[in-house]
């Protein structure tokens, strides 16, 4: 029930940034879903530059993190 009334949170972290990846596996996010890695062939990646952590929500991401307290912020604001 929970999910359905929060939604699914989609983070996609392009690019090798083990630092935000360690980051995100540091909380408890049931809602969320998360890729990463290199780019492949896939509408996921579709115009997203390389190095950066997207956070997305109703089918629309916030302003991309380049730095690990971007990230911060981003988790803060989708998860709370």
């Amino acid at each position: 029930m929970h999910l359905q009334t929060a939604g699914v949170t989609e983070i996609a972290i392009t690019g090798s940034r083990p630092e935000l990846l360690k980051e995100f596996q540091k909380h408890w996010l049931p809602t969320a879903v998360i890729a990463w890695g290199e780019k492949y062939e896939s509408p996921l990646w579709l115009d997203r530059p390389e190095n950066l952590a997207f956070v997305c929500q109703n089918y629309t991401c916030a302003k991309p993190a380049s730095t690990i307290d971007e990230f911060k912020t981003a988790l803060r604001t989708a998860f709370n």
